[in-house]
């Protein structure tokens, strides 16, 4: 944080050169601005997901045809880049496709309401997939393809992942398959799986709201573990909440499933 007289010198610099820095908003930028009359440092930002917040501090202005200035990144190393060069790996690189259909049927015919068709279709298809059976049936297609194709893999220490669309569905999946490794018995013996989830912040249960959920209460583990219990020698499937295409650092580290619902 900001001392007062840093502040104060911050508005005072503001008066002259007019950076238009926002004393309210953003401790990191008033950081980097009560240091700019240093010439030799140089900021860099590193990001995945590059905000507009985050460019207008840290990228290099360009101003269009039609006068109006848009910040861009200095450099781009993209994930298709990134796999090509075998920083990470292609998760998608192979895949098997399964497509759900279903037909919702409803108790009081004559309380149908008229909604708009794209809002009605998201929202149902957000039903069928948090549905119990629903998520029964996937986990048992992603256990056991896993302990059939994919645990032998890299001398026995193969690991999958999941990917989910959404935090509330990464905590299904991960209670759902938990359920059913320890109804099968997959938890025990020499070489038991186990299932972990990753996800940011904490999470409160949208069918029980007086129930949160966070990332090291699941795991039964500090955030700080999870990097030496994943590349450990136990069997295990890792989930990950991302929707768009992800990539993995992780050697050892297989692609599981990536579903999506369709409407008969």
């Amino acid at each position: 944080m900001l001392s007062a007289g840093e502040i104060a010198d911050l508005q005072a610099e503001e008066s002259e050169d007019d950076e238009g820095v926002d004393l309210g908003t953003d401790v990191i930028a008033h950081s980097a601005a009560a240091r700019r009359a240093s010439k030799n440092l140089t900021y860099v930002a590193f990001t995945a997901t590059p905000k507009p917040k985050t460019l207008n501090l840290f990228g290099e202005k360009l101003t269009g045809a039609d006068g109006k200035d848009t910040y861009v990144p200095f450099h781009l190393y993209s994930m298709r880049q990134a796999i090509e060069e075998r920083f990470i790996l292609d998760v998608l690189a192979n895949y098997t496709t399964y497509s759900t259909y279903f037909k919702l049927a409803t108790t009081e015919p004559g309380a149908d309401l008229e909604v708009r068709v794209d809002e009605a279709r998201a929202e149902l298809a957000r039903f069928v997939s948090l549905h119990p059976t629903n998520l029964r049936g996937k986990a048992e297609i992603i256990v056991e393809h896993f302990r059939a194709k994919t645990r032998g893999k890299v001398n026995g220490q193969a690991k999958a992942m999941v990917v989910t669309r959404s935090r509330v569905h990464a905590v299904r999946y991960k209670q759902a398959i938990d359920a059913y490794i320890a109804e099968k018995g997959y938890d025990s013996g020499p070489r038991p799986l186990r299932a972990l989830v990753a996800f940011s912040g904490s999470l409160s249960d949208p069918d029980a709201p007086e129930l949160t959920y966070s990332e090291p209460m699941m795991n039964g583990f500090g955030e700080a573990e999870l990097p030496g219990r994943f590349a450990g020698r136990t069997t295990t499937c890792w989930w990950w909440r991302r929707s768009t295409r992800p990539g993995s650092t992780s050697p050892c580290c297989t692609p599981c499933t990536w579903t999506r619902s369709s409407p008969a």
